[in-house]
């Protein structure tokens, strides 16, 4: 993976979040790479029309002090692109694949349909595209020969699909949307951690986040293949903008803490251990909150 030194998009991450979609559109118009420093090549595939997120993407990455090239496939194009070595993609040489494909895209029909109460027909479906997306991440481990076997792949997780027919009932049947949703998504993750440099974008807990009732736009996917709506289209970027650094920086592993006021309330020299709020009632309650969230840092390595 090369250096990557930030440009003129560093100026970003000290500003307001935006929230207007002009304003992203604008900034992203804006933004250029400065001269002799390489941009982070990020490419996306996907299932579904991923050009919208393009200035949303390029201005959250500016934000985290990333210049970044895109490169966008066409709908429907993952596979293609991914095996022909003479394609645009390999041609593009990204250092950052991202990889999107909805069961609602790619077998629409099993996405609403039950077959029976067990689930059978959306479970079978999900193996088959979990096999499918675990059979590109082994053409790109191969050998390590191609181009292919050089970018660091994020794979989207599966959010959830259209309504059960179950309705409100769905989660006392073995066919429950939800319990099949998981299961995919655990399977998905084993094929992924299987594969060096490939990691799970979370998709799925980006939905769940914003809600999935209304997460989706009918007018938009049916006019532009967009699975989105028009408000979540920042939030998505900036997701995904978090998950791509992540991928190609190395993590923090230090956190510096001040303890007085901060670790407890209180001033220790002051007041005595004693006096400290650092119980179950408010304003102890808060302190301890910081105390293990600290903790749940140092466990994952910090």
């Amino acid at each position: 993976m090369p250096d990557h030194a930030p440009g003129e998009a560093a100026s970003l991450r000290h500003g307001p979040p935006f929230t207007d979609a002009s304003a992203y559109h604008r900034l992203a118009r804006e933004l250029k790479v400065r001269g002799g420093t390489r941009p982070l090549r990020v490419a996306l595939l996907a299932s579904f029309t991923f050009g919208f997120i393009e200035p949303f993407l390029r201005v959250e990455l500016g934000r985290l002090g990333l210049d970044v090239d895109l490169f966008i496939g066409g709908y429907g194009e993952v596979e293609s692109l991914w095996l022909d070595e003479s394609s645009a993609l390999h041609a593009f040489q990204p250092d950052v694949v991202v990889v999107a494909v909805r069961l609602e895209d790619m077998s629409p029909d099993a996405a609403i349909r039950v077959a029976d109460a067990t689930g059978a027909t959306l479970r079978s479906s999900f193996d088959a595209l979990v096999q499918r997306l675990s059979a590109l991440l082994q053409a790109r481990a191969g050998d390590g020969a191609g181009t292919a076997g050089r970018w660091t792949t994020l794979v989207a997780n599966f959010a959830p699909v259209a309504a059960s027919p179950f309705g409100v009932g769905d989660a006392s049947v073995a066919a429950s949307r939800k319990e099949e949703v998981a299961y995919a998504n655990h399977s998905l993750r084993e094929a992924v951690s299987a594969v060096g440099g490939a990691y799970v974008w979370d998709y799925a807990g980006l939905v769940a986040a914003h809600g999935a009732g209304v997460w989706r736009d009918d007018r938009l996917w049916f006019l532009g293949r967009i699975p989105g709506a028009a408000i979540h289209h920042p939030a998505a970027a900036q997701h995904l903008a978090r998950t791509i650094r992540a991928a190609v920086q190395p993590s923090a592993k230090v956190l510096v803490l001040d303890l007085d006021n901060t670790l407890w309330g209180g001033v220790v020299g002051d007041d005595g251990v004693e006096a400290l709020k650092v119980g179950d009632d408010y304003p102890g309650n808060v302190f301890k909150a910081v105390q293990r969230h600290a903790r749940g840092l140092r466990d994952r390595g910090v």
